[in-house]
Formats: structure tokens, sequence, C-alpha cells
């Protein structure tokens, strides 16, 4: 393809064509002048006309334009002469960025011809269609921004000189003129838009708006509202400052709240002065905004005197009730043709969320509802405003009633392009007549709702209202209980009982409490009475709540049972320590009591009066024997334990310690035990303090009736149960109480000598053995208590029943060592064994002890566990150490052989051991079972 030459600038020839050619140009240039005077508001319409412009007048055939958008990018907007084809490769390089052209442009700022595009371009998907011709670039500038180009295609009949490029540069300047007036005009007329909105917001609503100078609070605008609320007219409130129309003692703080509200914007609620001097209260929302190129307030004040009014009022109606009403500033948004939300303002965005713009309003709707229908009006270009109210869903999901004012919004031809509203939370005040009403009716249904007794009565005792509760307490109809007094239809008297709270709350003005007991129904009950006062604190009524408290006591009774329970296992306790001590003291010098006395008995030539009395000794001693054994397993306490064990003979044991009780009161004791009654699988402890018990009981029964009588107890075995008879000559059970007796805390007896729990927790005892107790069959005297156990309780075996152990004798003298604190306990064994025969030797303390062992070797050694100084157990652990032998013949002696430590060693070695005090027969059984082991010494 050939390069086609274009005529030389400075050639003289062709003069006229040159004349005639630079007039066409001209005449475009002020076309396009015209046209830029005409055209005002479209930029895409005026660059598209010039360019046809210049294609016509002045014979240009390919013209295209480009613009920067206001984000910085270049845009394709007008053309002439263009296929489609270039049309769109230019756009797709635009959005890769400006073409080699426009760069040339932007460096010179002038008119530029391009004679080689074949190489400037080669990088353009639009040059292939231009390859043979030449470009002109001509940059539209305006007061040194660079707002675009204009680019012409120059073929080989277009001449080009310096006069034309003079042309072209003005032409450019002259469409940048008129691009940039088209710009200020849209602004405008969106500044016109927004002034239009505000005026529709200021003057179209109930609260009033000030724009206030960030300065000094001047004020720049007020509404019709605020004209009509302050009683100045428009000129004067603007001539004054937001201090002057603030009470006069909130007005040091006026200062410091413009800055708040400038930075980070304010709610706040004070006292505003109007022009007659009356003051009102209000809430100010007050917030900084760049308005009209200037930084201003933005105040909306809401009038509050009604709203206080209404709170003032809610608190006369109950002051158990307060509701705070909550105020925001209004909720303005727009909506299109289909209610799509347009624009909000920030008290919108916070009800609704940030997201609400281009939703449409319905998303947020409650429930069904004609709200579209009610505005349509609005959007039907009906002038008035529309007020309708809706349920909508705030952002955290809550269902709220707005009430919505709605005005059509229009362009600037009067077209209506949709609606502009405000809007107000009415929830609280729609909601306080009926919270009102509400909780009116709650208060009647919870009253009559409540399972205590509920009344209430005046200063006069007379009862004014009674729930449901308090009638069907008392069986009687509501007309039957109002106006009488309390008293006398609760307590059947004539004037208020002792401790009445009724009297002491009209006394004191404060709650008072009173219990009562019903033995006639058994049961508990406590009244409480509060005060309700009039305005001058004065005790008009009391309310009285009646609360059955039967069971709280018996908890209560039942956690001093266990208090007391365990501060009686605690005394216990120490008793056996101390009983524990004391039988160790009374055991030693009564087993020289008892060897003695047994060994004077042994002797024939006693005179009978001296064997009379011995035989008294030692039968006393005997007795003492066994009430210090006794004692000592009632007082420790031990864990629950099953032993086989025979159940007659832990009665007569529980009898014995009962002797000298029942022998003074004159109380014959007759036992009828079957011969074949078994050993039983039980707990000992806890049967004894059943047996115990029933015993106890019949043994007061009796000595209150006729202060003698006989017991009869009866065991058996029966087909089905073995069963334990307790039968007195008393007055028997009463027909009424039988089936209390065994309710805890229920006794016949007089306060102070019964608790009422000795039946209960037996039973449970036995309840526990799988058993039961029963009261026997109704008598005119007497009474039976049955316990009854099961027959799985029998022992295979008689393990439980003792054994009689065969009397032994040493086969040869025996060498023995008694080790012992005790002189009498040492004394009689040393006669005792030396009367037999036997070689013995004594000593009083461990050390003794040791050096007689190391000399001498013994067949027994007779070992005291406690011992002053080195104890015996840890004398056994010496002598185990040193003669090893030895320790196999030792047998210990204690007189405390329910010590938990002594049973434990005793148990772990397995060493025999003699309980003081022992008779002559148990020392001569241990000798003769360690000779029969030992052999010769």
């Amino acid at each position: 393809m050939t390069d086609i030459k274009i005529p030389s600038f400075t050639s003289d020839e062709g003069t006229e064509a040159r004349i005639q050619h630079i007039n066409q140009l001209l005449l475009a240039v002020r076309n396009i002048n015209q046209l830029i005077i005409r055209n005002k508001n479209d930029a895409k319409e005026l660059l598209g006309r010039a360019s046809r412009i210049l294609a016509r007048d002045y014979g240009l055939v390919e013209t295209w334009a480009m613009l920067f958008n206001h984000h910085g990018a270049m845009e394709f907007v007008a053309e002439s002469g263009l296929t489609e084809e270039a049309q769109s490769q230019l756009n797709e390089i635009l959005k890769r960025g400006a073409p080699p052209c426009v760069n040339i442009a932007l460096e010179s700022m002038k008119a530029r011809l391009i004679n080689n595009p074949s190489i400037i371009c080669a990088g353009c998907p639009v040059s292939p269609h231009f390859l043979a011709s030449h470009k002109i670039v001509v940059p539209l500038i305006f007061e040194n921004d660079f707002l675009g180009t204009f680019v012409a295609i120059v073929t080989a009949q277009t001449v080009i000189g310096p006069k034309e490029f003079e042309l072209l540069d003005e032409m450019a300047r002259d469409i940048a003129f008129g691009l940039n007036e088209i710009d200020e005009n849209i602004k405008r007329r969106e500044i016109e838009h927004e002034l239009r909105k505000y005026e529709l917001i200021a003057n179209n609503t109930k609260d009033i708006i000030l724009f206030l100078s960030c300065d000094d609070g001047h004020i720049l605008e007020a509404n019709l509202a605020a004209v009509e609320s302050y009683g100045y007219s428009r000129e004067e409130l603007l001539s004054r400052t937001i201090s002057d129309l603030r009470a006069p003692d909130t007005r040091a703080s006026v200062s410091s709240q413009i800055r708040q509200a400038d930075s980070s914007g304010i709610i706040f609620e004070t006292l505003h002065l109007r022009r007659d001097g009356s003051i009102f209260p209000v809430e100010v929302s007050s917030r900084g905004a760049d308005i009209l190129g200037g930084r201003m307030l933005v105040s909306v004040i809401r009038d509050i005197t009604e709203r206080k009014k209404a709170e003032s009022i809610l608190r006369e109606v109950s002051e158990h009730q307060k509701t705070v009403l909550s105020t925001v500033p209004d909720m303005i948004v727009e909506v299109d043709l289909t209610k799509v939300y347009t624009w909000a303002n920030p008290a919108a965005i916070a009800f609704f969320g940030s997201d609400m713009v281009g939703k449409e309003a319905s998303f947020y709707f409650e429930g069904a509802q004609d709200t579209y229908h009610s505005v349509q009006p609005v959007f039907d270009g009906d002038e008035q405003t529309v007020y309708v109210e809706s349920w909508q869903r705030r952002r955290d999901g809550q269902k709220r009633l707005l009430g919505w004012w709605c005005r059509p919004l229009k362009d600037s031809s009067g077209k209506v392009i949709g609606a502009l509203s405000a809007a107000q939370d009415i929830t609280e005040r729609k909601q306080i007549e009926e919270k009102a009403r509400r909780a009116s009716r709650e208060w009647r249904t919870t009253f009559d709702s409540m399972s205590d007794m509920i009344s209430i009565q005046d200063r006069d005792f007379k009862i004014t209202r009674v729930n449901k509760a308090y009638a069907e307490a008392l069986g009687k109809p509501f007309r039957e209980i109002i106006g009488k007094t309390c008293f006398e239809l609760i307590h059947g008297t004539k004037t208020p009982i002792a401790g009445c709270p009724h009297l002491q709350t009209l006394k004191t003005g404060k709650p008072a409490c009173f219990e009562s007991f019903d033995p006639e129904h058994n049961n508990h009950s406590e009244v409480r009475t509060f005060p309700i006062m009039d305005d001058h604190r004065k005790v008009t009524f009391t309310i009285h709540v009646f609360h059955d408290i039967t069971q709280r006591k018996l908890e209560e009774a039942e956690k001093q049972h266990l208090r007391d329970k365990a501060e009686m296992t605690s005394r216990l306790a120490a008793v056996g320590e101390m009983a524990s001590g004391i039988a160790h003291e009374i055991n030693n010098p009564l087993s020289g009591v008892i060897g003695f006395a047994e060994l004077l008995l042994g002797r024939t030539d006693l005179p009978d009066d001296v064997r009379q009395d011995l035989e008294t000794i030692n039968e006393g001693s005997q007795r003492v024997k066994e009430i210090i054994r006794r004692m000592l397993t009632f007082a420790r306490q031990q864990k629950p334990l099953r032993t086989c064990i025979s159940v007659t003979d832990l009665i007569d044991n529980t009898l014995e310690l009962r002797k000298y009780v029942l022998d003074t009161a004159n109380i014959e004791v007759v036992r009828d035990y079957s011969p074949d009654m078994p050993a039983l699988n039980i707990d000992p402890g806890q049967l004894q303090q059943v047996f115990l018990n029933l015993i106890v009981n019949a043994e007061y029964a009796m000595k209150k009736t006729h202060g003698r009588g006989r017991l009869t107890i009866t065991a058996r075995k029966d087909p089905d149960k073995f069963r334990f008879l307790f039968s007195d000559d008393g007055p028997g059970v009463p027909k009424e109480v039988r089936d209390k007796i065994f309710q805890p805390f229920f006794t016949t007896k007089v306060p102070g000598e019964g608790t009422g729990l000795g039946l209960s927790l037996s039973r449970g005892i036995v309840l526990e053995h799988a058993g039961d107790i029963v009261l026997g069959g109704i008598g005119s005297s007497g009474a039976t208590f049955i316990v009854e156990l099961p027959l799985g309780l029998a022992c295979s075996s008689d393990t439980g029943l003792p054994m009689e152990v065969a009397a032994m004798v040493p086969t040869r003298t025996a060498r023995v060592l008694v080790i012992d604190d005790e002189v009498s306990v040492r004394l009689f064994i040393e006669a005792m064994l030396v009367r037999e025969g036997h070689s013995v030797e004594t000593t009083e303390t461990a050390d003794e002890a040791l050096v007689t062992l190391s000399n001498e070797n013994y067949d027994m050694i007779l070992l005291d566990i406690r011992m002053p100084g080195t104890s015996g157990i840890e004398l056994f652990d010496q002598i185990s150490s040193r003669w090893p032998n030895l320790a196999m013949r030792i047998v210990f002696t204690t007189g405390d052989t329910n010590d938990a430590v002594t049973s434990q060693f005793i148990a772990a070695k397995g060493v025999p051991c003699l309980a003081k005090p022992f008779d002559r027969q148990e020392v001569l059984n241990q000798l003769a079972r360690l000779v029969l082991t030992s052999g010769s010494v």
C-alpha cells in the first residue's frame, strides 16, 4: 500500500482553494459554537453532533471522541463514520488504558498530526482500518484539565496547515468549555434536587429542624415547625443562636454539646425557651454534616411535653410499672416507583440495617397488611401527606409499629419518581394503654391462680377481697367471706389473736410474719402480711398470704434430728473413749479381786461364813465385769455390719441394759422364746436400737398408767417369717392415732419427753433388713408391737452362738514371765500358777523384762498391752526382733479389747489375747496350749 502525500504547509499554490478550505473549517467551528450555546445538558450529544458537523462541513470521514470519566478511566462517547467493528475494538482497548494517540495529545496539549500511524499505532487494534491514512489528535482542555480527545482520519484531499491547527485547538477549547458547563449544570441540578429533598423533609415533619453554625451555634436555617414552636418569624430565628432558644440554666453546656455534635453526634434532653417566655422540654438529636460545600450542624428537636405527661400519668396508674419511652430521630427514606429503598438516613439504617438500600419495603413487613394500598395516592401524585401505621421488623428481629408520613418524590419536570417518607417508632405509645389494661387482667388472673390463700383486709380487719384458693379452703362462696374479719373466719375468735401480723403491719408499716399449728389436721401454716399505702405513706390495706409450711417444718425437724444424731454420735464417741480408759483402770484391779477370790474359794479349809462372803465378792465382781463389757459394747459406735448372732441373746443383752430401770419401776419381764430359733444374719447394733426403743416405749406407757406392769417378749419362727412380739399391759394405742404412729415427729408423749422419731427410725432399720414393724390387734388395754424378719436371714450354721471351751491343763511344769504394771494382777497370776506347780517371774516395766529375757527362757510370756513408758505393743516388736522364738510364746492381756488400735494389732499379728478380768482357767488354757506346741524349754 502506497503512502498518501499531504500538501506542503508552506506552498503558495492553490491559495484560493486554501481560503475555501479554511472557511469550511471556520464554518464548522461556528456551527459547533452555536451547538455549545444550545446544548447545556448532555455531553455525549454535544460531542456526537460536533463529530458530525466536522464530517459535514470540513469533510472528515471518520471522527470519534473520548472522555475521562469520574473514576479517571477513558470512555468512548461519540463518533462519525466509524464502523461498528472499529467502535467495538476501540471500547476493548479503552478497558486496558488510553491508546497511543491519546498519550501523544497529553504530551503536547495541542492538536497533533500523526504521519506514520503504522508505527505509532501499531499496538492499537483499531489501526488496521486507517493504516493508509493519517490521524489528527485534538486534546480537549479546560483550565489545564485534560478532559479527553477528538481523533479524526485525514485523507490525501485534506489540506492542513498551521492555521487549521490553530482553529482546531480553538474549537477544542470551546468544546471543553461547553463540557465543563454541562458538568456544572448537572451538579447544580443535583444540588437543587437535594435542596428540594431537604425542604420536603424539613417542612413535612412535626419536629423542629435547625441548621446551626459549628462555630457559635448561629441559626442558619429553620423549618416551619421551628417557626410555629418558638413563636419567632423565620427572619428572627436566623438572627439568633441556639443559646438564645435554651432555658437560662441550661446554656452552660451549649458549647460542649456543639463540639460533641460536630465530632460524633449527640442525643440529649433539655429545656427550650419560646418567644413568650414559656419553657418546654425537648429531645435534641444533633450531628455535623457537609452541606452545600460548608460544615454545619443539623439538629432535630422534638417537643416531648406530651410524652412527659404520659410518663407522669403512667406512674400514677401503677408505681410497679415504669415505662421509659425511647425517643430517637425520625427515620427518613426514599423509595422508587417499585417501592424499593434507594436512600436512607442514619436513623433508618440503624433501625433496618446497613443492607436495607436495594430491598423492597415489604421485605420488612410483619404480617399481612394493606400498607401499599394506603400509600398508593402518594405514587399517583397526590400532594397531600399520607399517614399510615405499619408493623415492621427491626434489624434485631423484633416486631415494631412504625408511623409513616409519606409524600411524593418528583424530578425537575414534576414527574413522580418515588416517595419520600419519615417514620417514628410508636410501639411504646400504642402499647401503654394496652399494657395498663393487660396488667389489670393479668393481676386478676394471677391473683385467682395462686395456690396459696390470699386476702386483702382493711384497717378494721375486714376482708375486702380473696382469691379462689382462699374461698375453696374455707369452703365458702365469696359473698360469705367479703366483709367478715379474718380472726372470725380463720381463728373463730371475736378479737385479733396474740401476735396478729395484720396488727403488726398496721403499727409498723412493714411486712410481718406469723406461724401457727393446727393439731386437728397436723399441719403448720405461715401467714405473711404486706402493707398497701396511700400517697401519705399510711397503711390502708394489708395483703395476707397463707402458706402451708408443714413440709418445711418436717424438713427442718429432720435436719435438727440429723444434727442431734451427729452430736449424740460425737458424745457417744467421747463416752466410748472415756469408757475405754475407765474400763482399763477398773479391769486391772478387778482382775486381782476376781483372781484371788477364785483362789480362796479353791481352798477346802475355809469356814462356811467366809466362803459365803467370798462367793458374794466373786459374784459382785463378775457382775461388774459384765457391766463394763456391756458398757463398752454399747458406747462404742461402729459402722453398720451384719453378722450371724442369736437374736434372743441380743434381746437379753438389751434387757440387761435396762434391768435396773425395769426393776425399780416394778415391771416384770416375761420371756417366751421358741427353742428352734436359729442365729440370724443381722446388724446387731441397729436391731438392738429397735429393741431398746420398743422396751423404753412400753416401760413409759406402763409407768404413766399404773406405776408397774408386765412386759412379755415372744420370739418364734412362723412358716412365713420370724416374729418378735413386745407386749405391755399399758393403756394401748388410741384408734384415732394408729395410722400416724410411724410418721416422723408424731408422738403421744408430752413435750420434752419424746421427739416422735423412735418408731419412724426403728421401722426404717427393720425395712433395711427386708422386714417390717406392725402394731398388733386392737385391745382394751395394752399394746403389742411385732418385729417381722424374713426367713432368708437365718444363718446356715450356728456361727453366732457361743461355743464352750474345754478346760485344759499343762502336761508339765512350765516357766512363765508376767509383764504388767498392775501389782494385783502380777500377784494373782504368780500365786495361781505357783499353786499349780509352775515357775513364775514378774516384772513391772518393759526395761526390766528385756533384762530378764536376755538371761532366761520361758514357755509363756503374759504381756500387758497398756503400760507406762514402753507399751506392750512396742515391747512385742523388740522381742520379735531380738528373740523371734520367744515372740511366738507371748499372750497379751488388756483391760479394753474394744480399743481400735489394740483390735487392729491383735488381728494383724494373730497373737492370742486375754481380756481382763480373766479367770484361772483362761490362763491355764493358754499355758497348756503353748506347752503342747513348744515341747521342753
